[in-house]
């Protein structure tokens, strides 16, 4: 077996060196130099998971050392022939990249070198070859849309989680995006680190959930009008509870959570929170309902956190 994974690791360095070759002389093709590569590997690596893991060690050890940039910026975006060599692989590499993104698997330590910088690029790996690991999607009741948040960074992944920027309602017949928005830009906070969708019974609105380490709140999408729009949050709630005083004033440290309870009917979202620090190192919690169709409050109750 040591020779065979030898042999292997000498065909995948030729094979880096002539593909490069290839490059300097025609330019970037990589659409047919993964074709080459995956037919010139597929006898090796078909069924034969001792194999595969080799190819991907390999390619990890040489990634690990070049493309730091790459593996920390936009999701299951690395630009070189040895991340396609692994996406090649498919399914049947999930695995064992799922065993080295998992920090509590201690027999992965078996891996020598093993890195921060392999665990990231097993992320983008599983994501490229299976997006639906990491993006979050939600179906509408009738099944006619979809709606998705997409991954648009793993570069706190081992921090915080991926984070996610744009929410997009997909028609499922036609594949076709009929509404899209910037989460962070309709909330007014980066760094989404949480996302859950919850839809109206008559596939009209999609209640998107957007949460940070210290906040969150919520947008609500219609999908007729293909308007986005921020559910009321923490400033309506200070207004409320503290009628005539300065938000600015009485947030100390700034935390608040807004997520979707339940629904009263197909156009009214009762909205749960929970709000602090407030001056005194006070914090208050309780809900609302918001008709979506009026744009407007209906009912609001708190309480303060003893």
């Amino acid at each position: 077996m040591k020779k065979f994974i030898s042999i292997l690791c000498a065909l995948v360095l030729v094979l880096a060196v002539a593909t490069g070759c290839e490059r300097s002389k025609n330019g970037t093709n990589r659409g047919k130099i993964t074709v080459l590569i995956k037919s010139k590997m597929e006898a090796f690596i078909q069924n034969n998971p001792a194999e595969i893991i080799a190819l991907i060690k390999t390619n990890f050890d040489i990634l690990a050392e070049s493309n730091l940039e790459e593996i920390q910026g936009n999701a299951g975006e690395i630009n070189s022939e040895l991340f396609d060599e692994i996406v090649a692989l498919g399914e049947k590499a999930l695995p064992f990249l799922e065993r080295i993104t998992n920090w509590t698997d201690e027999e992965i330590s078996w891996y020598p070198g093993l890195e921060f910088e392999h665990r990231l690029l097993a992320v983008h790996a599983i994501y490229a070859i299976k997006p639906e690991k990491y993006d979050i999607l939600s179906l509408s009741p009738n099944g006619e849309y979809t709606a998705q948040v997409a991954v648009a960074s793993f570069a706190m992944f081992y921090n915080h989680g991926q984070n996610f920027n744009i929410v997009q309602i997909v028609k499922n017949a036609t594949g076709e995006i009929v509404c899209e928005a910037d989460m962070t830009n309709v909330v007014g906070y980066g760094g989404i680190y949480d996302a859950a969708i919850s839809w109206s019974a008559d596939n009209k609105f999609a209640v998107i959930e957007c949460s940070g380490r210290r906040w969150g709140s919520a947008i609500a999408i219609n999908v007729q009008t293909k308007d986005c729009a921020r559910l009321p949050g923490e400033e309506e709630m200070i207004a409320y509870v503290f009628p005539g005083e300065n938000y600015g004033s009485l947030i100390s440290v700034p935390r608040f959570w807004f997520e979707v309870d339940s629904w009263e009917n197909k156009s009214v979202v009762k909205i749960s929170y929970i709000l602090g620090e407030i001056t005194n190192n006070r914090e208050f919690s309780g809900w609302y309902t918001y008709d979506l169709n009026q744009g407007k409050i209906l009912e609001i109750d708190y309480c303060f956190i003893v």
